[in-house]
C-alpha cells in the first residue's frame, strides 16, 4: 500500500513538472524582400559592342549570364550560363553587363547582395535609316561584274565602321576583311560615295559598323 502512494506522487510530480513547461515561442514573421531593378542606362549591348569576328562570319545568338548584384547595385561575377554559341559573342555578353547598374535587391528596407540573369540576344539587323545606307552600299557593289563575283567568292563578309557628321558620312574604315582586298576596296569605296540625302537625318556624331553580304546569304 506505501509503495503504491509513492509510486503515484511521483506520477504526479512528474505530471506536474511537465505542465510547467512553456510553450516553444512563434517563429519569426518571414523577411521582406524585394528583387533588384535596371537603372541608368537601358539595359543592351550597343551595336560598336558586336564582335567584329562574329560579324564577318555572320554569328548570331543568344547568351544567358548568371551574376551577383552588390548593394552598392554593381554587377559582379558575371559567367556564362548557356552559351550562344560563338566564343566572342559569350565574352562580348559578359564584357557588357558587367558595366549595367541595378538598384540592388532589399531585404527588411536593407540593400543586399543577390543573384541574377540576364539574356543578351545578338542579332545583326539594322533598322533606317541604316538599312538603307547598308542596301545602297550593297547596290553599289553589285553593280559592277567584279563586284558581284568578289561578293560571292568570299568566305568573310566585309565590315565597315562608318562614320556620320551632321548628316555626312565623314570617315570610312574596314575593320574587318572578306579575305578579298579588292572587295575590300571597292566597298570602302561606296559607302563613300553614297548620295548625301540617303544620310541627311543622322544629325548626331555616330560610328556603325556595317557588314556586307552577298544576295541570299
Amino acid at each position: 500500500m506505501r509503495l503504491l502512494a509513492a509510486w503515484m506522487l511521483l506520477m504526479s510530480v512528474t505530471l506536474a513538472a511537465a505542465q510547467s513547461i512553456p510553450p516553444p515561442p512563434s517563429p519569426p514573421p518571414p523577411s521582406a524582400m524585394t528583387a533588384p531593378a535596371a537603372i541608368g542606362s537601358p539595359h543592351m549591348c550597343p551595336e560598336d559592342q558586336y564582335p567584329v569576328s562574329a560579324m564577318q562570319t555572320g554569328a548570331e545568338g543568344r547568351t544567358i549570364l548568371g551574376f551577383k548584384i552588390t548593394p552598392q547595385g554593381n554587377v559582379r561575377d558575371v559567367g556564362v550560363i548557356v552559351s550562344s554559341g560563338n566564343q566572342d559573342l559569350d565574352n562580348a555578353a559578359a564584357t557588357c553587363a558587367a558595366q549595367w547598374i541595378y538598384r540592388p535587391a532589399k531585404q527588411d528596407g536593407v540593400a543586399v547582395q543577390s543573384n541574377w540573369k540576364a539574356a543578351v540576344v545578338w542579332k545583326i539587323q539594322a533598322t533606317p535609316p541604316f538599312s538603307d545606307i547598308a542596301e545602297a552600299a550593297r547596290e553599289c557593289v553589285l553593280r559592277s561584274n567584279d563586284g558581284r563575283d568578289e561578293l560571292q567568292k568570299a568566305s568573310l563578309h566585309t565590315v565597315t565602321r562608318v562614320h556620320f557628321s551632321n548628316g555626312l558620312i565623314t570617315q570610312v574604315a574596314i575593320v574587318g576583311s572578306s579575305g578579298i582586298p579588292d572587295l575590300d576596296q571597292r566597298v570602302a569605296d561606296c559607302y563613300r560615295g553614297l548620295p548625301a540625302e540617303l544620310t541627311a537625318s543622322i544629325s548626331s556624331e555616330t560610328d556603325t559598323l556595317f557588314a556586307m553580304y552577298a544576295p541570299g546569304s
